[in-house]
């Protein structure tokens, strides 16, 4: 995957994050009343109109509910219930897509990468470092001269 197509699905995958969130707390609203949003579930207000549909029914001697439905709480459980499902259906995929990508996009960066060698020179630099061992331990070498040397053989 290269730069960008991988910035195009964060890009994409963003969005689709971002209109899934706004739609999902979005409140929802049948009739008069507010329902409550795809993410908050269903508002006490919606479960309570039945109730106080009841009331004022009783009240003014009414038969029909407001709602073609015949039940606010019902027709509320449903818009919410739908408005769920559609964020969800934006959420998810904008989800797996930024996160895919950066998962990728990570994986190719460490795939690339390579350790630096060690320059050793050639002829033997274990012997070399052996010897010049040998004449710092007898005294030949101080130890400045020996770091110095090894150093030098280490190509540091």
């Amino acid at each position: 995957m290269n730069r960008a197509v991988a910035s195009a699905c964060v890009a994409v995958g963003a969005v689709l994050l971002i209109i899934g969130a706004v739609f999902g707390f979005i409140h929802v609203s049948r009739d008069t009343i507010s329902c409550g949003s795809g993410f908050g579930g269903l508002s006490a207000k919606a479960q309570s109109a039945d109730i106080d549909n009841g009331y004022s029914q009783a009240l003014n001697n009414e038969t029909d509910y407001p709602t073609s439905s015949g039940s606010v709480e019902a027709d509320c459980k449903s818009a919410v219930s739908d408005r769920k499902t559609l964020s969800l259906a934006l959420v998810v995929p904008g989800a797996v897509l930024v996160v895919a990508a950066f998962v990728v996009a990570s994986y190719r960066n460490t795939g690339s990468a390579t350790a630096e060698p060690v320059n050793v020179p050639s002829g033997g630099g274990s012997d070399e470092l052996d010897r010049l061992a040998a004449l710092h331990a007898s005294g030949a070498l101080s130890d400045e001269e020996f770091t110095a040397a090894k150093a030098k053989l280490l190509g540091l």
